[in-house]
C-alpha cells in the first residue's frame, strides 16, 4: 500500500503473524510504498514441510532477496520489530548494497550474549501474582481440555512484561491466532540461530563504519522495552551514526501504547530518506 520508497515490514517472534504490525503498515503507507511480508511459516506463507530444513535464517534472508527482485527495485528499506530487526540486519549483512535504510523497532541484538539479561529483566517486570499464574498455566498445557486456554493465558501473563501499561495488552493479543499459539516456527528458527552461532556484529560493523556503503539507520524502542534497551548498545556499536529514539510511556509495542510519539519519529525518519 502507498507509493514511493519501498519499505518492507518484518514482524517479530520468530513466528508471529504480521497482523499486529498493520497499524505501522498503514502509517508507513502515508509516505512510502509499504510492504507487509508473511514470513515463511507464518500467516499465508504455508510450508508443505515444517522442520529444520525449511525454517532457517539463510532461507528467510533469501526470501527477502527473492521478494526484492520480484518487486523490481534496486534497494529496500527494512522496518523490523523485535526478531524482525534481527532478520533485517541479517539481510543487510548478506546484501548490503540492496539496503537503503533500516528502522529497528524494539529490535533484538546483532549477536549473542543478551538473552539472560533480557530474560531476567522481563521477569523482574512481572508481579508475584503474574509469576504464580504462569507456573499454574504452564502446568495445564498438557491437559487436553485446558490446552488452548492455558496457551492463551501464558501468552497474556508473559506479555505483561513487555507493556508500559498492561491495560493495552488486549490490543496486542487480539492479533494472536490459535495457529500462532501452536506454531513451531519460532522454536525451529531459534534452534537454527543457535546451530549457526548467530552473530552479525563483525559484518555489520564493516558496513556501518563505511560512509560510502552504510544504510541510514534508526533505532526506536519504548521507555520500558527491555528487548530494545538491552540490544540497542550492541546495534549502535555496529551503526554509530544511527538515529536513536526512546519512545516515552511505552514498552515493546510503542505504536500501540504511544502512537502519536512513535508515528512522529517514524514519519520524520522516512521523510529524511
Amino acid at each position: 500500500m502507498g507509493r514511493g520508497e519501498p519499505v518492507l515490514i518484518l514482524s517479530g517472534g520468530p513466528g508471529a503473524s504480521n497482523a499486529y504490525l498493520e497499524p505501522v503498515f498503514v502509517e508507513v503507507a502515508h509516505q512510502a510504498r509499504a510492504i507487509l511480508l508473511d514470513q515463511r511459516g507464518t500467516g499465508r506463507s504455508v510450508l508443505r514441510r515444517i522442520d529444520s530444513t525449511t525454517l532457517t535464517l539463510r532461507l528467510a534472508v533469501k526470501d527477502i532477496e527473492a521478494l526484492r527482485k520480484r518487486l523490481g527495485v534496486e534497494q529496500l528499506s527494512l522496518l523490523g520489530h523485535s526478531w524482525g530487526g534481527q532478520l533485517a540486519m541479517a539481510y543487510t549483512a548478506a546484501y548490503p548494497a540492496r539496503v537503503h535504510a533500516l528502522v529497528l523497532v524494539g529490535s533484538a541484538g546483532a549477536g549473542p550474549g543478551l538473552g539472560r539479561e533480557i530474560s531476567e529483566k522481563l521477569k523482574a517486570r512481572l508481579t508475584p501474582l503474574d509469576v504464580e499464574s504462569i507456573h499454574y498455566w504452564a502446568g495445564q498445557v498438557g491437559n487436553p481440555r485446558l490446552n488452548s486456554e492455558a496457551l492463551r493465558a501464558l501468552k497474556r501473563f508473559n506479555t505483561y512484561a513487555y507493556m508500559y501499561d498492561r491495560r493495552f495488552v488486549d490490543e496486542r493479543l487480539k492479533y494472536v491466532s490459535d495457529g500462532e499459539l501452536y506454531s513451531q516456527t519460532g522454536v525451529l528458527m531459534m534452534r537454527d540461530l543457535s546451530r549457526i552461532g548467530f552473530d552479525l556484529r563483525a559484518d555489520l560493523a564493516r558496513i556501518g563504519h563505511d560512509a560510502t556503503r552504510r544504510p541510514a539507520v534508526a533505532i526506536f524502542y519504548g521507555e520500558v522495552d527491555v528487548v530494545g534497551e538491552v540490544s540497542a548498545p550492541q546495534i549502535e556499536a555496529a551503526f554509530p551514526s544511527a538515529v536513536v529514539r526512546v519512545i516515552p510511556r511505552s514498552g515493546h509495542y510503542p505504536w500501540i501504547e504511544a502512537p502519536d510519539a512513535f508515528n512522529r519519529e517514524l514519519r520524520s525518519f522516512i521523510a529524511g530518506l
